[in-house]
């Protein structure tokens, strides 16, 4: 297996969140940093809570866990999934920083461990348990619904320890909250960032490079305009276009075929080659003789067959003598993620009389 995607269990990994929140600047607009795929695609985790916590707490856990990581509208990825069971390896604790040497001493709001194994633990600070930084004084909004002081959000914070558990991050990144989850400093309200409930576009990018697409024709991550190899917004896609006969008799209907999808580039990881399902593809026309296209003639639509062509779209023409020869192509319009793309050009023609090889 390529080593970019080996699992990687990191039994006593920790990261910690601080309670400080410093702007970083935006260095790039890539996939998150430093992901790695800690299980394998699609892997089922289940955690039990490390004592008898509060409604609040549990309820904002069960969404953290659940529809904010798996919201499709910002994931489609087969990352691993959660769901709670009394016997779950994995653990979600509530508490203070007592018995936890692995997290940054009082400095921290969230930190996690076990990172690719089943056994992982993920800890939210109990701010009523001290010690705290001097000065400090934390709150968790869903405690009473509303902020005072310094205000947290616990479905944001699990969601950064859930990204650390699953992909890794252990150096965090500084892209700035509108592309990742996953900075060192966790924001607080006001700020932007402190209370979203979905992962991000980067955090999204790195999920699909490593897991690939839960659904092939949901949505790709806007986020790959500078992975190595990049088009000029987004991944590299290819249009081929065939016609199994290159002459036909009026009246009959010859084929082009051909194949829509993403580059096979070793540099998109398990992206390379992904049809592009359920995309248009769009089909030019022109006599061979003119220079003038009649731009999207016709359409079809993609399928998600994994190789082979995944795309076909039938001609004819009528006539009773001579002969016609139309030119084709076909290209696919683009979208967030992925750049467009052209096929080459083939020709069909149209004859009478028929049969056009009558034999001897």
């Amino acid at each position: 297996m390529d080593a970019r995607f080996r699992l990687v269990a990191r039994a006593m990994a920790a990261a910690a969140v601080m309670f400080l929140v410093g702007a970083t600047a935006a260095s790039a607009h890539t996939p998150v940093a430093g992901a790695v795929r800690e299980y394998a695609q699609g892997t089922a985790l289940q955690y039990k809570w490390g004592a008898a916590y509060p409604s609040w707490f549990t309820g904002a856990m069960g969404s953290a866990f659940g529809i904010d990581w798996t919201n499709s509208t910002y994931s489609n990825s087969r990352v691993p999934t959660f769901s709670y069971s009394a016997s779950g390896a994995g653990t979600v604790w509530y508490k203070s920083t007592t018995g936890i040497p692995q997290c940054d001493g009082s400095n921290w709001i969230g930190c996690s461990n076990g990172w690719g194994s089943s056994s992982w633990q993920v800890f939210l600070r109990d701010f009523t348990q001290p010690p705290f930084p001097s000065g400090f004084t934390g709150t968790w909004v869903q405690t009473t619904g509303s902020c005072s002081n310094t205000c947290f959000d616990l479905r944001r914070v699990a969601l950064h320890e859930i990204e650390h558990v699953t992909l890794g991050v252990g150096g965090h990144d500084a892209q700035g909250e509108v592309n990742t989850i996953m900075a060192s400093a966790t924001p607080s309200s006001p700020t932007t960032g402190w209370a979203t409930h979905h992962i991000q576009k980067c955090d999204q990018a790195a999920a699909q490079l490593l897991y690939d697409l839960a659904a092939l024709a949901g949505i790709y991550a806007d986020c790959f305009d500078h992975v190595t190899g990049h088009g000029v917004s987004g991944l590299v896609s290819t249009a081929t276009a065939t016609a199994p006969v290159a002459s036909a008799c009026y009246g009959t209907a010859p084929s082009v075929s051909g194949r829509l999808e993403v580059q096979a580039n070793t540099n998109y990881g398990t992206l390379g080659g992904n049809p592009l399902a359920s995309r248009t593809v769009y089909l030019d026309r022109k006599l061979h003789s003119s220079s003038t296209w009649t731009l999207d003639y016709a359409t079809t639509t993609a399928s998600n067959a994994n190789t082979g062509t995944n795309w076909s779209r039938s001609f004819t023409e009528n006539g009773t003598s001579g002969s016609v020869t139309y030119d084709y192509r076909a290209h696919c319009r683009g979208e967030t993620g992925v750049d467009p793309a052209y096929s080459g050009v083939v020709s069909l023609t149209w004859r009478y009389p028929c049969p056009l090889n009558p034999g001897p």
